[in-house]
């Protein structure tokens, strides 16, 4: 989970969490939503799915819904994508030793 805060004042705008979807699923590999501290749904990030047959299998795009570029801007929301990548990929790192 991450809290995304609001600076210089420290007040929490939104959370974050991300889940890996069923292996077998052809749709998405990750998803992750954004809410407001109220529970309110602020973006949808979605992952695709990873394929075998694809020479480079560690390029999966990303798909991203911001319902509220009023409350998040797309560029904090997009930015998140690259946050769970780099998460996701020091956990892998943390398992191979």
């Amino acid at each position: 989970i991450f809290n995304i805060r609001e600076m210089p004042s420290g007040r929490l705008v939104a959370k974050s969490q991300y889940r890996e979807n069923d292996s077998w699923s052809w749709n998405e590999h990750w998803t992750a939503t954004v809410e407001s501290p109220a529970g309110e749904a602020i973006a949808t990030l979605r992952q695709e799915a990873f394929n075998p047959l694809w020479f480079f299998g560690s390029f999966q795009k990303w798909w991203v819904d911001n319902e509220r570029p009023d409350l998040l801007p797309n560029e904090v929301v997009s930015f998140l994508a690259a946050v769970y990548d780099i998460d996701k990929a020091k956990d892998k790192k943390k398992n191979k030793r």
